[in-house]
């Protein structure tokens, strides 16, 4: 419906189209919901100039104790240049919703994790008409268990956990989620060996159509066409 929502805004390598670029090329001026999953440099480190050359109505971050809150100088950066542009910061609470057009975007998970910054990630669900989008960011195998007590419904795409890492992308979640298609986001030739084998395996085992951005480059699903472009 001609509104945008963006969810993370990370590393580009050199030489390829910045995501900068890229909402440009897709026509977006201005953005309604900004989500961060989380504050890791591979998720975060194009964010500042995406709030600095964009209009952002909302940006929802993850709900934060004090144990797990960034120290890092780009986190106040972050904060000073929100704060500037007037745009509205919330913390990612379970069940609320954003509409986003014609969807709506609902917080699945708000983890509040001491322990691992992966953990802390925002799960959100978009749907429009029959279509769902899950996007979980880094969680990991506790956090995933916890996703299911709330949340067992099927979805048309899924974003792969944490890169397609064995560490995430359980079968009970993926059996569970029953995706029509995976997003695999993994950078070409990536140090830590992602996608895992045992989920490209599972995934091929369950007969579920999948693609990698490493292989594949950048993928784009139509919604309103229900295919991949």
């Amino acid at each position: 419906g001609g509104k945008f929502c963006l969810i993370d805004a990370g590393e580009t390598y050199s030489g390829h189209i910045g995501v900068e670029e890229y909402l440009r090329y897709a026509g977006v001026k201005e953005i309604e919901l900004l989500v961060i999953t989380h504050f890791h440099n591979d998720h975060t480190s194009e964010m500042l100039d995406i709030i600095d050359k964009f209009k952002i109505k909302n940006i929802v971050m993850p709900n934060l104790s004090q144990n797990n809150m960034p120290t890092a100088e780009y986190f106040k950066v972050f904060l000073s240049k929100v704060e500037k542009k007037g745009i509205t910061l919330r913390p990612a609470v379970k069940g609320d919703e954003y509409t986003v057009g014609n969807g709506t975007v609902k917080i699945l998970a708000d983890t509040y994790n001491d322990l691992t910054i992966n953990d802390t990630s925002v799960a959100t669900l978009f749907t429009q008409g029959d279509f769902t989008y899950l996007s979980t960011g880094d969680g990991e195998f506790e956090y995933e268990k916890r996703l299911l007590n709330d949340f067992r419904g099927k979805v048309t795409m899924f974003v792969a956990g944490h890169h397609g890492s064995g560490d995430s992308n359980t079968e009970e979640l993926v059996k569970t989620i029953n995706p029509d298609f995976v997003a695999i986001s993994a950078g070409k030739d990536n140090d830590y060996g992602h996608p895992h084998k045992r989920v490209t395996d599972m995934l091929d085992n369950m007969g579920i159509q999948y693609a990698i951005t490493a292989k594949d480059g950048t993928i784009v699903y139509s919604i309103t066409e229900n295919k991949l472009l």
